[in-house]
């Protein structure tokens, strides 16, 4: 009888430990929630995180001076007007830089999107995984519909490499 109950004791704690561990691997697995933010845009719009709910926000931290930066300023303003349908959201993030120049540098590349001209240097280590993607740019962040940082993109991006970083978020090749 005390073996029995022995067994039954060790089976129960082992059950235990796999069940706990089993929810520690699916909390630990679930990407991070994306900081909260409440910033003002170029026209004053206010933008906040909690205003993307629901959508896939694509957050560009970008440079005025930086040429890889303003090359695939033309490709997001492209994807943000061809998927604004299905949810998608385009928020440029300007960093290092003065309201002056972001105005100068989007007179020569003209957005649709929002572009934040104050703030982002500040925000930019919130959103970064790493100590080198906090100071770099282009950076691209890619929060899902839920509110959680799906993806992280450093350098320049081309329209296949933004795609198949929403693949997995927006069920297919795209953002469709």
């Amino acid at each position: 009888m005390r073996r029995a109950t022995a067994y039954l004791i060790a089976l129960l704690a082992l059950a235990g430990l796999i069940a706990g561990l089993a929810w520690f691997a699916r909390i630990a697995s679930q990407p991070p929630a994306a900081p909260s933010f409440s910033l003002t845009d170029r026209a004053g719009h206010p933008h906040r995180l909690a205003d993307y709910h629901g959508d896939i926000l694509i957050m560009n931290f970008w440079a005025p001076w930086c040429a890889p930066c303003r090359r695939e300023m033309p490709m997001l303003n492209r994807f943000a007007r061809r998927h604004a349908a299905h949810g998608v959201r385009v928020l440029g993030i300007a960093v290092e830089t003065t309201p002056n120049d972001v105005a100068r540098a989007l007179a020569d590349a003209p957005v649709d999107y929002p572009i934040i001209a104050r703030g982002g240097a500040a925000l930019q280590p919130r959103y970064a995984a790493t100590e080198r993607a906090s100071r770099v740019v282009p950076l691209t962040v890619i929060v899902g519909r839920s509110g959680r940082i799906q993806s992280q993109l450093i350098g320049e991006l081309t329209e296949r490499r933004l795609r198949r970083a929403l693949a997995p978020i927006s069920g297919d090749s795209g953002a469709e």
